[in-house]
């Protein structure tokens, strides 16, 4: 079946406003890894042994993490200190007699702080994110199952170039890419930079799973492939194939492959089309009825302060931030809130609210997962594997604003809140052109080090 063609139903179609005094103008910091001898060294003693993103939060906490120097601003239509809305709505189709539904979250152009719930024709919704899943029944119970099968950002078009600094997509697959390329055209310095880090630009508007925002997963994603290519590859395979086929083993999904970004595109001609708006949506779907939306209004709340975005802490929440959302959409969850500290030496968690994508998933087990993955991974991560106190509080919301207040070795209280309707815009995987580089040097650095040890499976 034409998945451009297939029929689309908008259900729960919810605006929620945005306190433009909690969006602070955002910084661009991307990924670095700190391939010291002392992590490379224990990196190889690590992989005499199955890798998880357990065993790296517990060993490897700064082998990959957030650059201490922004590569510039982070730029959103009309400017963060604008009045808008964040927007979710259920797209659900069927295809092979089963029932597929895509959460589609994302945010506004500026709407008018004084009536919000008159939407313009004209207004432009922008896809942030979208969560993927297929609803299933249990053969045993009849209970219902949901199986989460694409979570990730939309990384949109608009982003090519900003303030002048030339921007590169460092995902998993990326990296991958220009390793290989690197393998076939030479050392870095004889390359043609252009070649292999040409892979994010006006034309390529494209998605990136959310996990790729967690430093753990990225590099448990990154080992774990290459060792699989390693291991199980065609042994007449040279070094650039086996990165390569492990790549493309991590390559996003397809945009055009998700049923509603599907119809969107035979509506607008579009490639991979990002936004929409209402006569759009009303083309997707003729039955919907603009009547039907909810309008969730949150209070006002002071003016935040410029946090100082140079610190542990600012840099520790931001991680936080970007992990948990990940999280927490992962198990069909758009908000929840806990506490967790490691003060009396072993790392306790509190879970406070939570809401769900879908009325039918069992709450009880998503939180499970979710507080499982704070205490043996989350905590582990910030505390330095229990080297340092950490006194973290997250409210985190996928569809409008995460709060991250955290104490450090007892040191002052510090509140970060980070506009997670729009996450995709400041995600880690985008950099600048020389830290894009540098991270396909230093993976390549853990590639050699896997390739000279035998991996257990």
């Amino acid at each position: 079946m034409d998945k451009n063609n297939v029929k689309i139903t908008i259900r729960n179609f919810q605006l929620h406003t945005i306190d433009p005094l909690e969006c602070n103008d955002q910084l661009r910091r991307s990924f670095v890894i700190n391939n010291t001898v002392t992590n490379l060294n224990l990196l190889g003693d690590l992989l005499t042994n199955k890798i998880s993103e357990i065993n790296l939060a517990k060993h490897m906490s700064e082998l990959m993490t957030l650059a201490v120097d922004d590569c510039g601003a982070v730029d959103i239509s009309y400017g963060w200190g604008s009045p808008r809305l964040a927007f979710t709505f259920d797209a659900e189709s069927s295809l092979s007699g089963l029932n597929y539904v895509t959460r589609i979250q994302g945010y506004t152009g500026v709407v008018d702080p004084n009536n919000f719930s008159v939407i313009e024709d004209n207004l432009t919704f922008t896809i942030n994110s979208i969560t993927s899943y297929v609803k299933l029944k249990d053969p045993i119970t009849g209970n219902p199952i949901f199986r989460v099968h694409n979570n990730s950002n939309v990384i949109t078009n608009e982003l090519d170039e900003v303030g002048g600094v030339e921007l590169k997509l460092i995902r998993p697959s990326d990296i991958m890419n220009n390793i290989a390329n690197v393998i076939t055209f030479g050392n870095m310095s004889d390359m043609n930079i252009t070649n292999i880090t040409d892979n994010y630009n006006a034309r390529n508007t494209t998605l990136s799973d959310r996990n790729n925002n967690n430093p753990l997963s990225y590099l448990n994603r990154i080992i774990n492939s290459y060792s699989n290519a390693k291991l199980f590859g065609d042994p007449c395979h040279d070094a650039g194939d086996i990165v390569s086929m492990s790549g493309h083993d991590m390559s996003p999904a397809n945009m055009l492959a998700i049923p509603f970004i599907g119809n969107l595109h035979s509506l607008t001609g579009i490639i991979n089309p990002t936004s929409f708006n209402m006569k759009t949506l009303l083309a997707v779907d003729n039955d919907f009825k603009p009547e039907d939306i909810i309008l969730n209004v949150n209070p006002v709340t002071e003016p935040v302060a410029k946090p100082d975005t140079t610190t542990v802490e600012y840099l520790v929440a931001l991680n936080v931030s970007n992990i948990v959302t990940g999280l927490i959409t992962n198990n069909m969850l758009s908000a929840m809130s806990f506490s967790s500290n490691n003060l009396d030496d072993y790392v306790h968690t509190i879970p406070d609210s939570k809401s769900v994508m879908c009325d039918d998933i069992d709450i009880a087990k998503s939180v499970d997962r979710v507080m499982a993955y704070v205490d043996n991974v989350l905590m582990p991560l910030i505390t330095l594997n229990n080297t340092r106190l950490v006194s973290l509080n997250v409210d985190c919301n996928s569809v409008g604003i995460t709060t991250v207040s955290i104490v450090i070795n007892n040191g002052v209280l510090k509140e970060f809140k980070f506009p997670t309707f729009a996450d995709s815009l400041y995600s880690p995987i985008i950099s600048d052109l020389e830290r894009s580089i540098g991270m396909t040097d230093e993976v390549g650095s853990i590639l050699d080090v896997i390739a000279s040890v035998d991996i257990i499976k």
